[in-house]
């Protein structure tokens, strides 16, 4: 195969697997996330799995390897979000999502996150501690005219 074909094949073939991932998402009921980071040359990366079941079966799937701004838990999370939200569009503009009618949201995928996997290190544990508190919309308390 040229030079070419193989890049067209790799690039065809992840945007498959980011339609999968988000398929399998807006079907499961639950999944957790798991992530890990290092640097090369003071640059920051930060590897993503989420893990759930699918017919019965557990399935990992990498969302990939990216480049943080900086390594605080708050963008951490912003970047999973950001993720989360590009693989469901992603997922929707196919022509499986636009058959499946799936009209998820990153909130909705946010709900069914029960866990992270993580480190001892107390950066991860803020992470998950942040991601947990996402989950927790405060409601408003009514207010009186």
């Amino acid at each position: 195969m040229s030079r070419r074909t193989v890049s067209r094949a790799i690039l065809e073939g992840g945007i498959a697997a980011e339609i999968q991932i988000g398929h399998e998402l807006t079907q499961v009921k639950a999944f957790t996330g798991s992530g890990d980071g290092t640097s090369n040359k003071h640059i920051s990366y930060d590897a993503r799995h989420v893990h759930y079941k699918v017919s019965g079966l557990r399935c990992s799937r990498f969302l990939g390897l990216h480049s943080s701004v900086d390594q605080s838990s708050e963008q951490e999370v912003e970047d999973w979000e950001d993720i989360l939200a590009d693989t469901l569009k992603m997922f929707q503009k196919s022509p499986l999502g636009k058959r499946s009618k799936t009209f998820d949201h990153v909130l909705d995928l946010m709900l069914k996150w029960m866990g992270m996997n993580t480190d001892h290190c107390s950066k991860a544990k803020k992470t998950s501690r942040l991601i947990s508190e996402k989950k927790t919309i405060p409601l408003s308390p009514p207010t009186h005219s």
